[in-house]
């Protein structure tokens, strides 16, 4: 037996790496069309064959002359879009002879005769749509929408949509008609009452101690109408109260203490002025209820505003109160219980709502529409449960009144 033993530094001779070695796999592996190992593997490129060796001018050749032909062609092309365009601009085959305006009722006619004169004989192609557009818009505040549209060779189709009324507003000062975005289409009719604010105003929020209720008591205290003592309701500073002057033709109203005047006078005087204020506006609104019921519009929603309001044609009014009146209305379209008669913006926080029935629901215009309208839901069930029925139901608080 032989035994072997390895020393414990030397190393086997495959793993030797001498230069020689290592150049000789090298040249084994270009020969064999391998360089590198694993992924960094590549195939020797492949030699040409003979055939195409020989004949490769002539390839070359017809490759370069396809080449050459492409790029004419594409110039070729360019060139013909640039001839084609300039014909296309300076004929007047193209250009505009007709210009047709569909949907037109109310608007007058001779308006867009202008426009069309503006755009005849102009290219096709050169007409802007969108500026025509906008030019037959500014037409009249009865158009609500325009399209326009292009037809080869030389016509131009409008196609217009007008604003029609939804309802009408009848106020102080006359009848407006409303389209259903809330803008004045058309004011038929104009007749205003004359009321000053400061009257409206000490009306709505029974101010007995406005300027207006002041004016007319002191008017009744120079005419001797009031059994009034003088020296007991006269100011401190009044120079009648000093003794500097007597003649009551020189009073004036800055001479009266209104605070020393008796409540009950001056709530006399605010009823006589808001009896004088429903009497006028009865017969202003019976007045205008008469226009309106011989008129085409009859058949449209009323709204009653108990306000001055000179509206212009074209104006977005009353936005947020139409806006509740709108849903309020709808609430009770399908209602068979109850039927409207009138709705009336007695100011510009509350909407009365009378029905034929001769029942009254008030609105608010600073609450939630929607949540009043739920409220009315549960009022009105509890009521039907109940067997119980009512004639006035106040929605315009968080506390419903039901009376």
């Amino acid at each position: 037996m032989k035994l072997f033993f390895r020393n414990k530094n030397s190393r086997q001779r495959s793993s030797l790496k001498t230069p020689s070695r290592q150049k000789f796999k090298r040249a084994r592996q270009k020969r064999s069309g391998r360089i590198g190992i694993g992924l960094f593997r590549k195939k020797s490129q492949p030699r040409k064959s003979s055939y195409k060796r020989r004949y490769s001018f002539i390839f070359a050749g017809f490759n370069y002359i396809f080449k050459r032909i492409g790029t004419i062609a594409a110039v070729g092309f360019v060139i013909s879009l640039v001839v084609v365009f300039r014909l296309i601009i300076n004929t007047d085959y193209f250009d505009v002879k007709e210009i047709h305006v569909i949907g037109v009722e109310k608007t007058d006619q001779t308006k867009f005769e202008e426009i069309a004169r503006n755009y005849k004989g102009k290219n096709i192609y050169s007409v802007d749509l969108n500026k025509l557009e906008k030019d037959v818009s500014a037409v009249s505040i009865y158009i609500k929408d325009v399209y326009a549209k292009k037809y080869l060779p030389d016509r131009i189709e409008i196609t217009i949509k007008e604003r029609y009324p939804s309802f009408v507003i009848l106020n102080y000062d006359g009848i407006y008609l409303v389209d259903e975005e809330y803008i004045v289409t058309n004011i038929p009719f104009k007749q205003e009452i004359g009321f000053s604010q400061a009257e409206l105003d000490a009306y709505t929020k029974n101010d007995i101690e406005s300027d207006i209720i002041k004016e007319k008591i002191f008017a009744k205290i120079k005419a001797g109408e009031l059994e009034l003592e003088l020296q007991g309701i006269l100011a401190e500073t009044s120079k009648f109260k000093t003794g500097q002057a007597e003649d009551l033709e020189e009073i004036k109203i800055e001479d009266i203490d209104f605070a020393k005047i008796d409540q009950k006078i001056k709530l006399e005087e605010l009823d006589a002025l808001k009896s004088e204020i429903n009497g006028i506006t009865a017969e202003h609104f019976a007045s205008l209820e008469q226009i309106v019921n011989e008129s085409e519009y009859a058949g449209l929603r009323r709204i009653y505003f108990d306000k001055n309001g000179n509206y212009e044609e074209g104006q977005v009014v009353e936005e947020g109160r139409l806006v509740i009146y709108d849903k309020v209305d709808d609430y009770f379209a399908d209602n068979e219980d109850l039927t409207i008669a009138k709705s009336t913006w007695t100011s510009d926080y509350t909407l009365r709502v009378d029905f034929l029935e001769k029942k009254t629901i008030l609105f608010a215009s600073n609450r939630e529409i929607e949540r009043q309208l739920d409220d009315l839901e549960v009022v009105m069930e509890e009521l039907r449960s109940s067997g119980k029925d009512f004639k006035r139901i106040d929605l315009r608080t968080e506390t419903i009144g039901v009376k």
